[in-house]
């Protein structure tokens, strides 16, 4: 009885004795990285250390993009956009009580946002977020939130009101997470 070369011939004795084949060859393991590999918040690689790195516009532009366009079930995927300003961080430490100092998206709440036609927003009015957390004057802590977390309410005047509702995410470094975008209705003349 002949058996592979890669193979070796093992005896065991459960009863009455087997021939037993194990492999001896090691997994491949390849050490070039596949298109999931390289998205922005895949979990586990090199690649998905989004936080460590801020998100050029056109950058920003393109997840917005692809956010409004993927599947509901897509994957999660993160994006650091924006630094907050010493100024900003005052005033959102005087309303919340955190010392915040970055801001991040994902593209489930982009989705959202874009999807709910009572939002009322326009195709540009996400890029307003740094903007909007950085000068704004009008901020209050949310009386809801959102999951598992405080949120703040950002409210700013630009060609009419326009507000966001971000996360306070205190205990992983300082971050404001990007939860709701919305409108109000334009008066009918």
């Amino acid at each position: 009885m002949g058996k592979p070369d890669n193979e070796i011939m093992l005896y065991a004795q459960n009863g009455h004795w087997r021939i037993v084949y194990v492999t001896m060859e090691m997994p491949f393991k390849s050490n070039t990285k596949t298109e999931k590999d390289k998205s922005v918040g895949n979990k586990g690689g090199k690649e998905d250390r989004w936080f460590e790195r801020l998100l050029a516009q056109s950058e920003f532009e393109k997840f917005v993009n692809d956010a409004k366009n993927s599947l509901d079930n897509a994957a999660i995927k993160r994006a650091y956009i924006g630094d907050i300003t010493p100024d900003a961080s005052h005033r959102i430490e005087r309303v919340s009580g955190k010392n915040m100092r970055k801001i991040m998206i994902d593209n489930g709440q982009i989705r959202h946002a874009y999807r709910k036609a009572s939002h009322n927003i326009e195709p540009g009015d996400i890029f307003h977020i740094r903007e909007v957390i950085n000068t704004a004057t009008d901020i209050s802590m949310s009386e809801k939130e959102f999951l598992h977390s405080p949120a703040l309410i950002f409210k700013k005047d630009l060609d009419g009101e326009i507000t966001f509702l971000v996360q306070v995410r205190a205990e992983h470094g300082g971050w404001l997470a990007f939860a709701d975008c919305w409108r109000q209705k334009k008066v009918r003349k």
